[in-house]
């Protein structure tokens, strides 16, 4: 039996509505956009999940080194930035 993205949708809705309410809203009012991101070869899709993942690891590290301006030597960046990434590995 094939199910369509469509009817996916519909018992993500079903299933989740009530907790995640804005997102499947947000997914049912963009729906046009995002099923041509299915439309691609699972090895594309696999390299636009990959740099997703990459963009959201960077776009936290900077959240964590922004706020210092001038680090005293080379030694603090890299501690700072090994805090940073061990902060958001736990995550």
């Amino acid at each position: 039996m094939w199910i369509t993205y469509e009817h996916a949708l519909e018992e993500l809705a079903e299933n989740w509505g009530q907790k995640y309410g804005y997102a499947i809203k947000s997914w049912k009012s963009n729906w046009d956009n995002l099923t041509h991101f299915f439309g691609y070869p699972l090895e594309i899709r696999k390299v636009i999940y990959t740099t997703n993942v990459i963009e959201s690891f960077n776009s936290t590290l900077r959240k964590y080194t922004r706020n210092r301006l001038v680090f005293p030597s080379d030694d603090a960046v890299l501690k700072a930035v090994y805090m940073a990434i061990d902060r958001i590995s736990r995550k």
